[in-house]
């Protein structure tokens, strides 16, 4: 299950090797059926790595891993976990095998970590691959404005979204009651359609608003403590 894009060093941690896997199937009911990239430690078991803090080679300082006290709703156990282990020891796949997987696809970059930890060519070439059709979410992006025309700014606040939006960024943001969506965002429309044929969140080559969602998932009361 699962071919490897990448095998090399983090861009969060140039010292941890990570491996960047490509999922051609999905049974996920809310994005729809897309190709899905799970960014990975190459020697560490998702869960093990969320526990001991080694994530931070694929999640970066992202504000909801477990081990910052954050409420993450990726179940690593789960589909990270197969993932890791149905490709460890693989080799990176051909061009052509990747290309001919991605063919007529959409594309979900970051299934289960952010698109920062990867080199910017690895997601320029996917992205290609699927003609632009790649969403995605980064924490990074105050780092990494490359991303920019590929991903969405993961921003907790109000103010994160603002600095995000003068630096030219489309958002994604977590509301709560009381902090509800601005002038310039819209809630996402996951209700009434799936991530596959919606695609708004394809980053600043879209032009539509910055996007919103309500504070979801399993640790929703921790996912709470992080965003105002």
């Amino acid at each position: 299950m699962g071919l490897p894009v990448y095998i090399g060093p983090s861009a969060y941690d140039p010292s941890v090797i990570i491996r960047a896997v490509l999922v051609t199937d999905s049974a996920n009911s809310k994005t729809g059926n897309m190709a899905q990239l799970f960014i990975l430690h190459d020697s560490i078991a998702p869960h093990t790595a969320q526990r001991s803090g080694d994530d931070a080679a694929v999640c970066g300082s992202c504000p909801l891993r477990p081990s910052l006290s954050g409420g993450c709703y990726v179940l690593t156990f789960q589909g990270p976990l197969s993932t890791w282990k149905a490709t460890t020891g693989k080799p990176v796949a051909g061009a052509a095998i990747i290309a001919k997987a991605l063919r007529g696809r959409t594309l979900r970059l970051g299934a289960y970590g952010d698109p920062a930890a990867l080199p910017i060519h690895v997601i320029q070439h996917l992205a290609r691959l699927v003609n632009g059709r790649a969403t995605g979410y980064t924490h990074g992006w105050r780092a990494r404005p490359d991303l920019r025309p590929f991903c969405m700014a993961s921003v907790e606040t109000t103010a994160q979204a603002f600095d995000a939006v003068s630096q030219g960024w489309r958002t994604f943001r977590v509301t709560t009651p009381e902090a509800p969506n601005l002038a310039n965002e819209i809630a996402c429309p996951s209700d009434i359609v799936e991530c596959a044929k919606c695609l708004l969140c394809k980053g600043a080559s879209s032009k539509a608003r910055s996007i919103t969602i309500p504070a979801h998932g399993t640790f929703i009361r921790r996912a709470l403590t992080v965003v105002q």
